[in-house]
């Protein structure tokens, strides 16, 4: 036998004193009687008054109470144990991290909206191993598959421009990077979550895609800026703006929104281009992708039940609190209106 909420056998204390306010409840009503002449004289003048039947109740009360606390404590038995399998996709979400995210073309910026956008998609897909890849100009795997929600929450909030040195955007690189944090045996739909504006510098994006493709793995993007350019604002030491970024000419430099790359990434590996939308719309036509795709398992747990008890504490204390309500403190007047009935002072309905 055990107890699921263990604290509520500590409420049972609570009886004490609830006992000892009836007791001198009792003794004090006792005092006063005896000053009006004795408790068999005061029986006498209220001859429908039962102490005996007060006492029963109370008790009856104080003893449902007892019961009712057991049965919240949920006693527990018959011990069972059971494996639970996870059941869901592989999800890899890859973040650009590059100073252009800086762009406050989504206020505060580009950054902040794809942490934004995450952190609701990652509360979404509970029940899926996600991993997390930030990128600029090389891929850092901040939280590799997990089915740790929370966790890879801690390292959404991290998510920042100088995490990573070197600087650019290689979305060639972060992709390959990506691929390899999948498992090697395909028993389910796997699918790469990518949020950029979309400027890819020079890296072999071509390879990229070839090797999702070859592997079955989805790419779904999401495009976050402006098409018709942002400046990029520099930061000091203490995060406070400090001008804008500028070319060798001394020009302000302007980041676009890729959108012809995101698409074409998104259309060859079969999956879907999104435009950051200020409602973010966007994360529930992914939500509605994936609920479509085929689950797999993964993982296994050890689960112990046990059968719940606590219906026949509860059952009892049910029945005694009823009794006391039933019993009343009255004397019982059947006797005398039976007697009645016989010696016809009572008429009765033929």
């Amino acid at each position: 036998m055990r107890f699921a909420n263990a604290w509520v056998l500590y409420l049972i204390w609570m009886l004490i004193p609830i006992l000892f306010i009836f007791w001198r409840d009792s003794y004090q009503r006792k005092k006063i009687l005896s000053k009006w002449g004795g408790v068999k004289t005061i029986e006498r003048l209220t001859p429908s008054l039962s102490l005996k039947k007060r006492r029963a109740r109370k008790i009856l009360e104080i003893l449902g109470l007892l019961f009712i606390l057991l049965a919240l404590a949920r006693p527990q038995g018959g011990k069972k144990e059971r494996v639970l399998q996870g059941k869901g996709l592989e999800i890899v979400i890859a973040v650009d991290t590059s100073t252009s995210m800086l762009a406050e073309d989504y206020p505060p910026n580009r950054l902040s909206k794809a942490k934004q956008e995450l952190t609701e998609l990652v509360e979404k897909l509970n029940g899926n191993r996600m991993a997390l890849v930030a990128f600029a100009g090389v891929p850092v795997t901040l939280c590799p598959l997990t089915l740790d929600t929370s966790a890879l929450k801690v390292y959404l909030d991290i998510l920042d421009t100088q995490l990573i040195g070197i600087q650019g955007t290689g979305i060639g690189r972060a992709l390959r990077h990506a691929l390899t944090l999948f498992d090697k045996n395909k028993s389910h739909d796997r699918l790469i979550v990518l949020l950029t504006d979309g400027e890819d510098h020079e890296t072999d994006l071509v390879t990229a895609l070839k090797e999702a493709v070859a592997m079955g793995v989805k790419i779904y993007t999401i495009g976050i800026g402006a098409s018709s350019g942002e400046p990029i604002p520099l930061l000091d030491e203490k995060g406070q703006k400090a001008g804008h970024k500028r070319d060798e000419k001394g020009e302000i430099v302007l980041t676009h929104l890729d959108e012809k790359t995101l698409q074409e990434i998104a259309n060859v590996t079969g999956g879907t281009y999104y435009r950051a939308s200020r409602a973010e719309g966007e994360v529930k036509y992914i939500l509605r992708d994936v609920q479509k795709m085929e689950k797999g398992l993964f993982g296994q747990k050890n689960v112990v039940q046990y059968e719940e008890k606590f219906q026949i504490p509860l059952l009892i204390g049910f029945i005694l609190w009823l009794m006391a309500e039933c019993l009343g403190e009255r004397r019982e007047q059947w006797r005398s209106l039976k007697d009645r009935i016989f010696k016809g002072e009572v008429r009765t309905l033929s």
